[in-house]
């Protein structure tokens, strides 16, 4: 989905979820100090170049996005009828989620009112990040996932 841009007088934003399998969070720009997402990846990126981020309630971004580092934004999750997804069947109904239109609104009327407040939170969010989510970190995480898996600790 294309970026939305926009001043704080204006603000545009949709958030839902697609699928059970899909993440998409869709944000706004305001004052070029906020990002449009459209993964969690890009979320942490944004959270690592210490931007405040609003995001559904739900999904990847739950790993590392809370009311500490992030705007969260209440979401409904909407069943599908059907056991598919086009032709393909699937285990269980599908669904997605749907952004509470009203907090989302709201959410970002916050933002846009006290920037300073969302300069506090994003600072924060850059924090979790550079400290929780680096390279050394996620490899110490497979090494150790892999000494559990193998008996044995890795080989170097």
């Amino acid at each position: 989905m294309p970026s939305a841009s926009c001043d704080s007088e204006r603000m545009v934003a949709v958030c839902r979820m697609v699928s059970s399998a899909a993440y998409f969070s869709y944000g706004t720009t305001i004052s070029s100090r906020t990002c449009v997402f459209e993964s969690a990846s890009s979320i942490a990126e944004a959270m690592a170049a210490g931007l405040p981020v609003v995001v559904p309630n739900y999904g990847a971004c739950l790993d590392f996005c809370d009311d500490e580092t992030a705007y969260m934004v209440p979401v409904n999750v909407v069943p599908m009828p059907n056991r598919n997804m086009g032709s393909l069947e699937t285990v269980h109904h599908p669904w997605w989620c749907e952004v509470d239109v009203g907090a989302l609104a709201h959410t970002m009327r916050q933002l846009a009112a006290d920037p300073d407040a969302a300069r506090e939170r994003a600072l924060r969010g850059q924090a979790r990040i550079g400290r929780d989510f680096t390279w050394a970190h996620m490899a110490g995480g497979i090494r150790a996932r892999l000494d559990v898996l193998s008996g044995r600790p890795a080989q170097r």
